[in-house]
């Protein structure tokens, strides 16, 4: 099941955890960066003012495909290898950024800086993480759904 893929040019099961693993550190450090950067100016403010409704549609939507970055595409990262570890580094780093989310004191609205969907907020940062997961998790159920997906052994 971990390496069942739909067809040649689809991502397996395995692959998707694996991109995910990678996206969610890499997603989170750019948050965390702009989080430490300067404050946003009255006119960063005005542009990302309401864009929470279309990160939460937008994100998640599968139906335009998008090319993962290379540094997020599966394998590229050789030192994360193995169902376990890809498993438990995703479980690790989604910990981080729940922690984050649920702990924070900072104003998660005053700094604005750039995304793969243009200019949004830290709070918005957030919603797009968790949107990319959602897209995702919509992506392994694209691939479990297929006839030819192997049925888990006893």
């Amino acid at each position: 099941q971990w390496n069942f893929k739909t067809g040649p040019d689809r991502w397996s099961v395995g692959e998707v955890v694996h991109h995910l693993a990678l996206a969610e550190t890499l997603l989170f450090d750019l948050q965390q960066k702009q989080m430490s950067g300067p404050a946003a100016t009255p006119e960063q403010l005005a542009s990302v003012k309401g864009k929470e409704e279309m990160l939460r549609k937008g994100v998640p939507d599968r139906t335009k495909k998008f090319q993962a970055p290379e540094p997020l595409q599966p394998g590229k990262d050789t030192k994360l290898t193995g169902q376990k570890a890809i498993v438990a580094a995703f479980r690790e780093r989604r910990t981080k950024t729940i922690d984050y989310a649920s702990k924070t004191k900072e104003d998660l609205r005053a700094r604005v800086g750039d995304s793969p969907v243009g200019p949004i907020d830290g709070y918005q940062w957030l919603i797009f993480i968790a949107g990319h997961s959602e897209r995702h998790l919509a992506q392994l159920r694209e691939v479990k759904a297929d006839a030819k997906f192997p049925k888990a052994t006893p």
